[in-house]
């Protein structure tokens, strides 16, 4: 049973009892009181009947029957006696009626004329009182009796009153204490609110977070309401769990960045190995000149450092998030031309055509890095053809801008996903990637190194036209080369 209902079923049960055993104790003793002295009441009215009869019938003995001749007649004496007789009590006649000891009635008031109640005729013996309460039709009438004596006979004197305005209180006061005990009852369930709001709540807040920090939602706070032990610790709770945050964040941090660094390293690996294969392949398999072989193995010795320098600049980037790189200004045409050499085996192994078109430029970047963004962009162009196509490294200046990429007669992209494009894992056609032994990390790398280099990642594409994307540099890390600015038309 949760911990607030036991407080109320034990706050209510006993406050239940305590005002139950109060309230009608004090209740049924007012009843009883009341009852009693209606009680007396009906003995007092008997009493003065009795001797208002008693002077009434000496009375009418003297004027009636001078004190003779009346032996015979002594019901009648009385009868008349009693005639004359009127008791009056708050304001009210007293009925009452008379009896002989042999349990006749021989007189009542109109108020007992065919009563069928009798405590006189049914319980009384001489010397006696008593009373009876007998419920008709819905009201309750007291019955009180007494007996005397006169003419040397006994005689019994019942009075009549009305005493349901005493069980009509008593009704009353039962259904108000009942209400009041409604009244308490949800006074106390307020109250016990309160209480819960001040105690119980704050325990099923910190049981409901710790619940979603053991299910890996660490960082959850609760709200401190009080300065008390609950405060208290629910501040220490804050603090383990902020703790706890930050430690499996550091932790998730490294845990992504190193797999990142691996998933990347090894994308990136694939197209300078491809290179440095074909030409090592082009080296085992011809008869070259000199000067060739010197060329082709050189560029094999270039690609080979540049993949113990990208992996280390990788590391730093994406580990460690440096990002204080060394930039050179690069003449982008012998930058073009680098990219060039290394692309070119890679395309002839996969039958693509590859052309070079670069206005000339000076461009602040660092080189390792920018080659890694161009290669990612021949890789995912390449990827997108069926067969044979044509694929173009560009350069061109646009205003103040200085825009190289890569550009591509390939599927093209649907509008939809363009700008999804540069999210890790993020892939257009999964099945297409994952057979060309894509991971969808290419764009989202080359967008990190493009940020760094304070420039921006442009991409246009048409459904079964083709794909551009574009490295903007402002006009803050780059330059002409000559004075005469030429600008090329962009197409896709």
């Amino acid at each position: 049973m949760k911990l607030f209902w036991k407080l109320f079923l034990s706050v209510c049960t006993c406050m239940m009892l305590a005002f139950s055993a109060c309230g009608t104790f004090l209740i049924h003793s007012g009843f009883k009181s009341a009852r009693e002295k209606d009680i007396q009441n009906g003995y007092n009215n008997a009493s003065v009947v009795c001797i208002n009869l008693v002077q009434n019938v000496k009375r009418t003995i003297n004027l009636v029957y001078r004190d003779t001749g009346y032996e015979k007649q002594k019901n009648v004496v009385v009868r008349q006696a009693a005639q004359s007789v009127s008791v009056r009590n708050a304001g009210e006649e007293v009925q009452f009626a008379i009896w002989t000891d042999e349990k006749t009635r021989i007189y009542s008031t109109n108020g007992l004329k065919g009563a069928d109640v009798s405590i006189c005729r049914d319980d009384l013996e001489a010397g006696q009182e008593g009373y009876k309460i007998v419920k008709r039709n819905g009201r309750y009438m007291l019955y009180t009796g007494t007996s005397f004596q006169v003419l040397d006979r006994v005689y019994y004197v019942e009075t009549f009153s009305d005493i349901t305005r005493d069980y009509e209180n008593r009704d009353a006061q039962l259904r108000m204490f009942r209400m009041i005990m409604i009244i308490v009852m949800i006074v106390c369930l307020m109250l016990m609110a309160i209480l819960n709001n001040m105690i119980v709540v704050p325990i099923r807040r910190l049981s409901k977070a710790t619940k979603l920090v053991a299910g890996g939602r660490a960082g959850i706070r609760i709200r401190k309401r009080s300065k008390d032990e609950i405060g208290v610790l629910a501040e220490d709770f804050n603090r383990m769990s902020t703790s706890l945050n930050r430690t499996m964040k550091e932790l998730e941090e490294k845990t992504n960045s190193q797999e990142m660094f691996t998933n990347n390293f090894a994308h990136e690996l694939k197209t300078p190995l491809t290179s440095m294969i074909g030409y090592a392949d082009l080296i085992r398999s011809n008869q070259l000149s000199e000067e060739k072989l010197i060329t082709y193995a050189n560029q094999i010795v270039v690609e080979g450092r540049r993949l113990e320098k990208m992996s280390m600049k990788l590391m730093d980037l994406i580990v460690l998030k440096k990002q204080d790189f060394l930039f050179y200004d690069m003449d982008i045409t012998i930058f073009a031309e680098a990219v060039y050499e290394t692309l070119l085996p890679v395309a002839g192994k996969y039958g693509v055509e590859l052309t070079v078109n670069v206005q000339p430029a000076i461009v602040k970047l660092e080189p390792d890095l920018m080659k890694t963004v161009l290669i990612n962009l021949f890789d995912n162009a390449r990827k997108s053809m069926d067969g044979k196509g044509k694929i173009s490294l560009f350069g061109v200046w646009v205003s103040d801008e200085y825009r190289i990429g890569i550009k591509d007669n390939g599927c093209g992209i649907d509008e939809e996903n363009l700008s999804r494009l540069t999210e890790a894992f993020y892939m257009v056609d999964k099945s297409r990637s994952r057979a060309n032994g894509g991971a969808g990390l290419g764009l989202a790398i080359c967008n990190e190194i493009v940020k760094l280099h304070q420039a921006k990642l442009q991409i246009m594409s048409k459904k079964g036209i083709g794909t551009q994307v574009s490295v903007c540099f402002p006009k803050e890390v780059c330059r002409q080369v000559n004075s005469e600015k030429m600008e090329m038309e962009e197409e896709v």
